[in-house]
């Protein structure tokens, strides 16, 4: 097996920890996201990766989804959590060296249903978060995108599609 020092994500978003869920059901919700030496080769049958960091929103509730999308640069970590707030959604960031939470990013225009958080991406200092459900000029469904720098936690952007239209669902995914 072959491992190199970069981390990786893992965001189980169906994941239900003792206390948080125990009046919930069918639901959307990931208290956790694993961070593991990234394998180039497939470990042997029987061999185990072991966690490295636990990470956890420091708001973390039943429904939230988080860990439904997760994104790696460098030391810096961002995880969705498209249901958070009545499916306001939010995104996070995190130093994965330290497994600290840096910030909580949401959008400036944020309303519910919006599912901001539904797609995540990082490199470098930027973040790009997705809220496909947002109801822009557009009309419903017709999504954004919003940039951040993760230095500082701030929003730098908001993109929408030049054509957008009702259900176009612009940020359904983002890289």
């Amino acid at each position: 097996m072959i491992v190199h020092h970069h981390p990786v994500a893992i965001g189980p978003p169906d994941k239900k920890e003792s206390g948080i869920m125990s009046n919930a059901t069918n639901s959307r919700f990931a208290r956790l996201v694993l961070l593991v030496p990234l394998i180039t080769t497939l470990p042997a049958v029987g061999q185990t990766v072991t966690e490295d960091i636990k990470l956890t929103a420091s708001d973390a509730a039943a429904d939230d989804a988080f860990g439904g999308s997760v994104s790696v640069s460098g030391t810096t970590a961002i995880i969705g959590a498209f249901g958070d707030d009545s499916f306001t959604g939010a995104a996070y960031v995190f130093d994965t060296a330290t497994g600290q939470q840096l910030f909580k990013l949401t959008a400036s225009d944020a309303v519910a249903g919006d599912s901001f958080g539904w797609s995540v991406a990082v490199s470098g200092t930027t973040a790009i978060v997705g809220a496909p459900f947002h109801n822009g000029g557009a009309g419903n469904s017709s999504g954004a995108a919003y940039i951040f720098d993760t230095t500082t936690g701030q929003q730098l952007g908001k993109l929408t599609a030049s054509d957008a239209a009702t259900s176009d669902s612009f940020g359904w995914s983002v890289a």
